[in-house]
């Protein structure tokens, strides 16, 4: 076994200005501000979300100059170089994601399935749709979401996998997608079925993320199923040993718990744990970690739980705690999700149902 340093962290961002600012190559420009544009969105200790839309579109620019120059021709016959693109426009999709602009999210998306489309890499329209569903699922269109993992299936079943690295990670996301999908469709059964399947799978990257990811959805569908025990185990499970740079899967188990206790009465239980999940949420920023799996903030969330702390408020006599909270939701909820984005989005897939 080998070790190597390809380069070190604090030397990163210098190394890539200099080589921008002594270079007249378009070539040299152009992997150079894709590498800042794919940094500062997902790594905590670089995170600039202003910075990667800027390094994002400084790429885009090169990458333009060239395929209209004819110069590097031959680039447009390679996938790779497609993918290439592909990755440079998804750093954008993710931060408007984050950022709660669905709307452009969405729009360069579709343009992204585009692309996979004309391509021969089966991986690139698998990375495609599920980027799209998890858009989808931002927007509450569980079932446009479905249809995006059960597509991604029959990519799935085109693959060679040997030919792969990466195979069983695309195993992982396909079924991680169905069963969500299926989970928030409210069906159970046909959740669990895709879902069991992601505990036999041996991740060889980023293995304590999928781990914890797995055991979260397990977790909701079995309080879904009315299975108090096996749930309240796979949260227990996760909040044994939360990694510091995933420890937003914490706060997640202990909403799951919230929502246990209020689903068997014992509301003082489930305010405790609802509150604790909420200051997580208020108190720490999650663009960083969140944006390379999911797309969401530390907003979204607080959206998702304040509604129950209201409701709890409620129920323990305390009306003007209450009140607080769903004011807080109102507001979250009229800045995440509008019917002028509504309007929005429909206008967008329909576009892009006429284009199919």
């Amino acid at each position: 076994l080998e070790d190597k340093i390809m380069e070190w962290q604090d030397e990163f961002l210098v190394n890539k200005w200099f080589a921008i600012s002594n270079s007249t190559e378009d070539s040299t420009l152009l992997f150079n501000y894709a590498a800042l544009a794919n940094t500062y969105p997902y790594y905590a200790d670089f995170y600039n979300a202003d910075s990667a839309i800027y390094y994002a579109g400084k790429a885009k620019e090169v990458f333009d100059k060239i395929k209209s120059s004819g110069k590097y021709k031959d680039w447009f016959k390679d996938d790779n170089k497609i993918y290439f693109l592909f990755n440079m426009q998804e750093v954008n999709a993710t931060i408007f994601h984050t950022a709660g602009n669905y709307s452009k999210s969405l729009e360069i998306r579709l343009d992204n399935l585009s692309l996979a489309e004309g391509s021969a890499l089966a991986y690139m329209k698998s990375d495609a749709l599920r980027s799209l569903a998890i858009l989808y699922a931002s927007m509450k269109d569980y079932n446009r979401m479905l249809d995006c993992g059960l597509k991604m299936d029959t990519v799935l079943a085109g693959m060679d996998g040997s030919k792969s690295n990466w195979y069983t990670y695309y195993i992982y996301s396909t079924n991680y997608t169905i069963a969500s999908a299926y989970f928030k469709l409210n069906k159970p059964t046909e959740a669990l079925f895709y879902a069991k399947k992601l505990e036999r799978l041996n991740m060889n990257v980023a293995t304590e993320l999928y781990a914890l990811r797995t055991q979260l959805l397990l977790g909701d569908i079995y309080a879904l199923l009315d299975d108090s025990k096996a749930a309240m185990n796979k949260y227990d499970s996760i909040l044994l040993d939360i990694p510091e740079t995933i420890h937003h899967f914490g706060a997640l188990a202990w909403l799951g718990k919230a929502k246990l206790y209020q689903k068997n009465n014992q509301t003082d239980s489930a305010l405790i744990y609802a509150q604790k999940a909420y200051m997580f949420f208020k108190t720490n920023n999650i663009d960083a970690l969140i944006s390379s799996g999911w797309g969401e903030n530390s907003n979204y969330y607080l959206s998702e739980i304040s509604p129950l702390v209201a409701n709890l408020f409620s129920a323990t006599g305390y009306p003007d705690s209450a009140y607080k909270y769903l004011q807080l939701y109102v507001s979250l909820k009229d800045t995440l999700f509008n019917n002028e984005k509504a309007t929005q989005f429909q206008a967008i897939i329909l576009n892009e149902t006429s284009r199919q």
